[in-house]
């Protein structure tokens, strides 16, 4: 275990306790729960000591109700269940998020929940600050991904022309008083406000991850770059009326966004041309963004980058889109294989070693 590193057992904060009936409780409503039967009393107090926190060592000290033997027992089920967290963060990790541990204790309780068998999520929360992330794209899903990434306690820096609209003014994004400002001034000033734990500048790298956030289709030239120095990335296009999040590109692993354009020429003789127009800067920039849809957009792709981020589960969107629909929000998963033809996962000649925010195509 690591040096200062405290052990003790606790059940994972945020878990329900619910009583079945004499001597049966359910930890839990989700399926991350549990029922336990055949409970004493004693065992009932020891639950009850378990929901703040128990010194390991209590276990034989005679400090607690039920017998050593019981009380080990009782451990033994609730740890296979993986309802009992094991291991505190270390003092490292909690003294880096010190500035906002009240306001972050409810995000680890349910990133506990969410990583069973992780630790109490603090140490998740805690390795988010040293990650870095670059969106490139403006209007309101771009604005809503910074401050929701920010929020979540990543390091974020936005990419984006041009100046605040009215157009761009939504739940998560620039205030009225920032129409006219440019965006990027506008955007880093949301950000450190919204930021876990603020920096004065805004990251420069190099990337833990690029989110390339376009209007229409996905500009898979300018991806090219990022496929070549290696660094993944997370396509977010906003069409018409549904948005489309992902795929997330991990090069060397799965397709990456010219595969995509690959397989629907294939399927459809036209689409290269149709692409050229609709490819920045033929296509224009950002068109309109329905409030409701962008927040929902932003969101699930905030989920898939801190699930590459936080390295506990495989995004939904590696090898696959995910498509967000008006008027209702269904998401439906579309996988995409690699495209034998493009190359991605062929031997590269030479590496790029890294790249700025001005990445072109």
């Amino acid at each position: 275990m690591a040096r200062g590193a405290v052990v003790y057992l606790q059940l994972r904060p945020g878990l329900r306790r619910v009583w079945r009936g004499p001597g049966t409780v359910q930890i839990g409503l989700s399926r991350q729960g549990t029922v336990v039967d055949g409970l004493t009393d004693d065992d009932a107090a020891l639950l009850d000591l378990l929901a703040s926190g128990l010194d390991a060592a209590d276990l034989t000290s005679g400090r607690i109700p039920s017998s050593a033997d019981r009380a080990r027992e009782l451990v033994r089920l609730l740890a296979e269940a993986r309802v009992l967290v094991g291991t505190r963060s270390g003092r490292g990790a909690l003294a880096r998020l010190a500035p906002a541990r009240e306001r972050l204790a409810p995000d680890a309780a349910v990133w506990a929940l969410a990583h069973p068998g992780h630790g109490d999520g603090w140490d998740t929360l805690a390795a988010r600050a040293a990650r870095q992330v670059l969106i490139r794209g403006g209007g309101r899903t771009a604005f809503a991904i910074a401050c929701s990434l920010a929020a979540a306690g990543v390091r974020v820096r936005l990419d984006a022309e041009g100046t605040v609209s009215a157009g761009d003014l939504g739940v998560a994004g620039p205030s009225p008083q920032d129409v006219g400002r440019p965006v990027r001034d506008a955007i880093a000033e949301l950000v450190r406000r919204v930021a876990t734990l603020p920096s004065a500048e805004p990251p420069t790298g190099p990337w833990d991850l690029v989110v390339l956030v376009d209007p229409a289709v996905a500009d898979s030239c300018a991806a090219g770059p990022l496929v070549a120095a290696e660094i993944p990335h997370l396509s977010v296009v906003v069409r018409e009326a549904d948005v489309v999040v992902g795929p997330l590109v991990r090069p060397g692993h799965g397709p990456c966004l010219r595969c995509l354009d690959l397989h629907r020429s294939d399927r459809d003789p036209g689409w290269p041309r149709v692409l050229a127009q609709l490819v920045p800067p033929a296509g224009g920039g950002p068109g309109p963004e329905e409030t409701v849809l962008s927040q929902l957009a932003a969101s699930v792709a905030t989920l898939q980058a801190l699930a590459l981020l936080d390295a506990k589960t495989v995004p939904a969107s590696v090898g696959a889109t995910l498509e967000i629909e008006l008027p209702d929000g269904l998401i439906s998963r579309r996988p995409w294989p690699a495209h034998p033809g493009c190359g991605c996962h062929w031997p590269p000649s030479g590496r790029v070693e890294n790249t700025t925010s001005t990445m072109g195509r």
